[in-house]
């Protein structure tokens, strides 16, 4: 499928061209489109601050920045909120209602031209089709789990989304008891997060990160195959201006049941004795796998393991490279067995899912990790 065909991609070209219409329009009325959107979003007895920034899907620094200018033209006033002496209520001014007319009318005048070029028809279908889009997209059988620190969740996050630390979830006990430990952890973070077979799973990071990968590996490996990283993170979202919240939502726990896929786990044992066999691959950065960076009581990597940086799997744009670009990185043969290694399994998750995106079908992740193996005097290094 070419780019022009998908949903997203003419979702985010059409909103370009009307936004630059719309911020055309509000220039010529000596406005902003972003002051536009303030006036039309505060209420006529004054909305919270607050509120705005959801409301508005603006991170707090810009709407601070641009309740400060219109602020400065006279367009709004701060006051104390009667309700609750902690907050503050925006109103308009008298000024300020006479531009937020204004700002209706201009809504009001591109939507009438849009109608006129393609059919009152037309622009019903796409409304209820963007409707449906919505409503979809609101499902609550979708949980969305923002894996950043809670400090990056509560400045901005995705709206719905709620914050769930992996990096706290480390393990690098892979004995027996360690995994069946890990298992019964797992499962209860799981059952936290509200999962049940029914539900779409979505993770996502700064990036398409370790830390999403992570959440998409621990899902898989519990046979829940509804699960999805958002590729490109919170950093593409932004940069396409789509919606945030500040507001922290709320868990739904449930009972997760999820029965455990060992074939893409592995412990040390089973590298410790199959070292010939496999194809090893160190994500971490180079120094940690030559050893100049030390981070366990032995220095260097695995035995036969090859070092390909998780870095390398991005693009600078923050999104996963290419299947071509991908394929030239890891170019070992697609019959190998592959366990994928770091220091806490977390790089290695999103090197996991860059092989099964090409196609490998028999990968695992050591969860342990060199937090276990570097550590352990009895296990060989090189």
């Amino acid at each position: 499928m070419k780019r022009q065909e998908t949903i997203d991609f003419n979702l985010r070209w059409g909103w370009a061209k009307l936004a630059r219409l719309y911020s055309a329009e509000a220039e010529r009325r000596g406005i902003t489109l972003s002051v536009g959107y303030a006036l039309l979003s505060i209420e006529r007895d004054g909305t919270p601050s607050t509120k705005l920034g959801p409301r508005m899907g603006m991170e707090p620094t810009s709407l601070s920045r641009t309740l400060k200018g219109m602020e400065e033209k006279g367009l709004i006033e701060r006051r104390p909120d009667k309700r609750d002496g902690r907050s503050v209520r925006v109103f308009l001014t008298p000024l300020g209602l006479d531009s937020r007319r204004q700002a209706r009318d201009l809504v009001i005048g591109i939507n009438e031209r849009l109608s006129t070029m393609l059919g009152s028809e037309t622009i019903h279908q796409l409304n209820d089709g963007l409707q449906k889009l919505n409503s979809i997209l609101e499902d609550p059988d979708v949980i969305i789990a923002d894996t950043r620190s809670f400090k990056e969740y509560s400045e901005g996050h995705i709206p719905g989304s709620v914050h769930l630390d992996l990096f706290a979830f480390h393990w690098i006990d892979t004995t027996k008891q360690g995994i069946e430990n890990f298992n019964n952890q797992a499962r209860k973070l799981l059952s936290f997060l509200g999962v049940t077979s029914e539900k779409k799973v979505i993770f996502y990071d700064s990036i398409s990160g370790m830390l999403a990968a992570r959440g998409v590996w621990m899902l898989m490996y519990f046979s829940h195959q509804n699960v999805f990283m958002l590729d490109g993170g919170i950093i593409k979202w932004k940069r396409e201006n789509l919606s945030l919240e500040t507001k922290a939502n709320n868990f739904k726990p449930s009972k997760f049941l999820g029965k455990v896929n060992p074939e893409i786990i592995s412990g040390f044992e089973y590298i410790r004795d199959n070292l010939d066999n496999l194809k090893i691959i160190d994500a971490r950065s180079i120094g940690e796998y030559d050893g100049t960076i030390v981070r366990a009581a032995q220095t260097g990597h695995i035995p036969t393991s090859i070092n390909i940086d998780w870095n390398q799997n991005i693009s600078n744009d923050g999104t996963f490279k290419s299947d071509e670009e991908l394929s030239e990185m890891y170019n070992i043969p697609k019959d190998s067995e592959i366990i994928t290694y770091c220091q806490g399994a977390y790089r290695a998750a999103n090197s996991f899912l860059v092989l099964k995106k090409l196609g490998f079908k028999n990968v695992k992740v050591y969860l342990g990790s060199w937090g276990e193996w570097g550590n352990d005097m009895e296990l060989s290094v090189e």
